[in-house]
């Protein structure tokens, strides 16, 4: 019985945690995504503002703490180079680098949650 007890318990753990895992990830990713689509508006408007940048590198800044625990660091520092990139080409006023930058980034913000939802393909 207790045996049966610590195994309930260690199953409901870790269904808590993967939970937990894809609602910080997924939300994470929305909000950054959301952030980097106002920017591209921005960019591709040429209004954007370095004081746009800086906060959103502090928003991953203040994310990628616990994203370093769910996702592999080179996903987290791919990001944070394009984020630097973005960052001196604004600067600098180099549209097109900062566009491309920013499009780096929104595909990245798509496409690494994918990569850990619960499917199928995942799986295999």
């Amino acid at each position: 019985m207790k045996n049966l007890i610590i195994l309930f318990s260690i199953v409901i753990i870790i269904i808590g945690l993967t939970l937990f895992e894809f609602f910080y990830l997924q939300s994470t990713f929305d909000d950054f995504t959301f952030f980097i689509e106002v920017i591209k508006l921005d960019i591709e408007n040429e209004v954007v503002e370095n004081e746009d940048i800086n906060q959103l590198i502090k928003y991953w800044e203040n994310k990628r703490k616990i994203l370093h625990i769910i996702i592999p660091h080179v996903d987290i520092r791919n990001i944070e180079i394009y984020l630097a990139e973005l960052q001196s080409s604004i600067e600098n006023d180099d549209y097109v680098s900062a566009h491309r930058s920013i499009n780096v980034l929104l595909n990245q913000s798509i496409n690494i949650p994918k990569a850990y939802i619960f499917t199928l393909e995942n799986i295999l």
